[in-house]
């Protein structure tokens, strides 16, 4: 788990990352950020939340 920041910089923690094993290089899925970023339209720029907060909004 990781901490997120979506294009209109409301910031998730606990997101799901994956991580390579070799470079350390950290990834998202690209169907949860587009759900993410879907989701994080109405919060205002700086805002802070939790994956699990989004989910039982």
């Amino acid at each position: 788990m990781d901490t997120f920041e979506t294009n209109n910089g409301v910031t998730i923690d606990g997101v799901p990352t994956l991580v390579c094993e070799h470079c350390g290089n950290r990834s998202w899925d690209l169907l949860l950020v587009g759900k993410l970023e879907e989701m994080v339209l109405e919060h205002p720029t700086g805002t802070k939340t939790t994956l699990d907060k989004m989910l039982t909004l």
